[in-house]
């Protein structure tokens, strides 16, 4: 159908934008766009010396919106939930329902071709819509299964990094010039001011190799055209390091845990990129680099932590576009490790080795972290994800959060089954554990049966439990992601011959090692998963002769998790229901 829309939004940049002269493939099913000018959204973004007034609203956290599409608007991103947040720094345009195509936002001629010969296809509806919120330099949640964003991304950074270039150069040229000539004025000085406090502009994070790999042979191909002659240096090296190094999952395990662990999984990894002419340099030195590709861990190791000496943070100063990557497997790993890096991105370094006169006059006032543009993808929505994308995006532009809508998975379940849902009432997220913890112990726990399996997502969670069932010397046995594969072999086998009474399980430990635990008769979600298909496929590797008893604890900050699983309409109706104890039985 196609769209009506508002006029398009002229930037407040002192320019006229020029009309678009490159011609955009759209596929058949990509939303109807109408013509624009085209909007320089690069030097709309970054030559935009925000007020002080502004600044310190946007510090403050004051005029912000939050603006869901839905209804009669929402006329793109079918099939998903968008909430847009605005700041009410009015600079140029953020309508990401004002669609425009690919060569309307600027972009470099000759990157926007590169792209459209290594993609070989039309732009998809779903790509266009999102790139409606990325060109702008708008703040992205996106939670979806799909993996047609990276082309984007890698469009996006490529633009980025050759107007970043192109700025210098012309800049530089200005400078020597008005030199040469004895012209050189205050004013032409600080119309060239167009760096950062160091050089890295770009963040990449991704959990393993493989998708580091992934991407940066995707920015070469934005990069270089096909048959362009151009150099990447140490080629050999990363293709050792981080290319396929054979590894297959086995082929026992589900689906989507052969695609996770199947290829390099490394998860320590580094690696500085230089943009050169007619070159990606690689295994650059970070404060050399342009781009920095690593895992949350990887750079974690050079961060290290707050009050250590010899911290390396400066590198991270003018971070211009953070990209976080494969977020859920991120989860899986450490979390704190990703929340550390944000934390500290955009800083001031401890001694300036640029030329001050080039440098932003919004950096110079340490106000990086109001420009910069954080991109954030999952194929899981998580309550951690979203209070990330809350807390770390502080983005002039505002920010748009995509989540794909989730349906009922209760039709995978494929065993007769009781399950009882168990509400306790819970007024702050703070309280949770603690009140989870006292459900549990008084109402759950002392009528389980033998052959209990107690799932447990919190590692915290986890010890806690563990502390109580040693010093109430209950009969248990423990599998956790750390546990030594002799100690797991064991547990498995005691629990199968009812040596033992109960079994506590992490999710991480069956994220990583997705084993049949044989012998469960009955199921304690002490919380459901933040992977929903973990809930059917615990369930349905059950060993219980006939029905299963399955009875899950949740309070009303679970919704996330509850979504995932049961879909929206059954999550509120057991949230908001006034009876906390509900039954469903399934043959």
């Amino acid at each position: 159908m196609a769209m009506k829309r508002p006029k398009s939004s002229i930037p407040k940049n002192g320019t006229t934008p020029k009309k678009s002269r490159l011609t955009q493939k759209a596929s058949p099913a990509a939303p109807a766009t109408s013509e624009h000018e085209s909007v320089d959204f690069y030097k709309a973004h970054f030559e935009t010396d925000l007020e002080d007034h502004v600044t310190l609203k946007l510090g403050q956290g004051a005029d912000k919106t939050r603006t869901e599409l839905k209804g009669a608007t929402k006329e793109v991103f079918e099939g998903y939930s968008v909430t847009v947040n605005g700041t009410g720094a009015r600079t140029h345009d953020t309508d990401v329902t004002d669609v425009r195509s690919i060569s309307e936002f600027g972009l470099v001629p000759k990157v926007v071709e590169n792209f459209e010969k290594k993609q070989k296809k039309p732009v998809s509806r779903e790509q266009l819509e999102l790139f409606q919120a990325i060109g702008r330099y708008m703040d992205v949640s996106c939670v979806s299964k799909r993996r047609d964003y990276l082309p984007l991304i890698c469009l996006h950074i490529v633009n980025h990094m050759t107007r970043t270039r192109e700025t210098i150069v012309k800049n530089n040229a200005l400078l020597a010039k008005a030199t040469a000539s004895n012209t050189l004025t205050e004013e032409i000085i600080d119309s060239c001011r167009d760096q950062g406090l160091t050089r890295p502009r770009i963040l990449y994070l991704a959990p393993m190799m493989k998708h580091a790999h992934a991407f940066v042979h995707q920015l070469a191909a934005t990069v270089f055209a096909p048959g362009e002659r151009h150099t990447l240096m140490n080629l050999s090296r990363f293709e050792e390091e981080f290319g396929d190094d054979g590894n297959v999952a086995s082929a026992n395990r589900p689906v989507d845990y052969q695609e996770v662990f199947s290829g390099n999984i490394g998860d320590n990894f580094r690696l500085g990129i230089q943009f050169a002419k007619k070159a990606l340099k690689l295994y650059q030195k970070f404060d050399e680099a342009d781009v920095l590709v690593a895992s949350p861990l990887g750079l974690r190791m050079i961060i290290g932590e707050e009050g250590e000496k010899n911290r390396e943070i400066d590198f991270l100063s003018s971070i211009e576009i953070v990209v976080v990557d494969w977020a859920h497997v991120i989860s899986m790993q450490n979390w704190e490790h990703l929340q550390s890096i944000m934390q500290v991105l955009n800083g001031v370094p401890s001694a300036l080795t640029v030329d001050i006169s080039r440098v932003r006059n919004w950096a110079t006032q340490n106000l990086g972290k109001f420009y910069r543009q954080t991109l954030i993808f999952s194929e899981l929505n998580f309550t951690e994800l979203q209070v990330l994308y809350a807390q770390s995006c502080s983005n002039y532009a505002g920010g748009v959060s995509i989540v794909e809508n989730p349906k009922s998975l209760l039709e995978n379940i494929e065993k007769p089954l009781t399950q009882e849902f168990h509400r306790f009432e819970c007024e702050r997220p703070e309280d949770q554990s603690d009140l989870r913890f006292e459900y549990f112990t008084r109402n759950i726990l002392p009528h389980l049966d033998s052959g209990t399996m107690i799932f447990v997502p919190s590692y915290f969670d986890f010890i806690r439990l563990r502390n109580y069932f040693k010093k109430e010397n209950l009969s248990f046995l423990q599998l956790h992601e750390y546990a030594k594969d002799k100690k797991v072999l064991r547990a498995r086998n005691m629990f199968y011959k009812r040596y033992r009474k109960f079994i506590v399980m992490t999710e991480r430990f069956h994220f990583y090692k997705r084993f049949v635990i044989k012998g469960v008769t009955s199921l304690v979600f002490y919380q459901l998963p933040t992977n929903p298909h973990f809930y059917h496929e615990l369930i349905n590797s059950s060993t219980a002769e006939t029905r299963l008893d399955s009875r899950v604890i949740f309070s009303k900050f679970d919704v996330i998790r509850m979504q995932g699983i049961f879909g929206k309409p059954q999550t509120k109706q057991m949230i908001k229901a006034d009876e906390k104890y509900h039954v469903l039985v399934s043959e």
